[in-house]
């Protein structure tokens, strides 16, 4: 089991930042991993994370399609 984290971000509305996090929420599941998830939206952020939940994730995604502060994610 390997656990994840995902940004996910939507300029159309918030409805599709929870659509898409929703969705790779249940793809991890089913595949039997962990994901944590942080939605932005033109409403704000909602979840975030600490330096160590990024240490301990196997993969880092960002699904945006706008732009996102990636400033506390490592760059490579």
């Amino acid at each position: 089991m390997a656990h994840f984290i995902a940004i996910t971000a939507s300029q159309t509305g918030p409805a599709h930042s929870h659509l898409l996090g929703a969705a790779l929420q249940a793809a991890a599941e089913q595949a039997g991993h962990t994901l944590q998830l942080q939605l932005v939206s033109r409403l704000g952020t909602q979840g975030s994370f600490t330096p160590a939940d990024i240490q301990r994730a196997a993969a880092i995604v960002v699904a945006a399609d706008m732009a996102v502060d990636r400033g506390n994610l490592p760059a490579d």
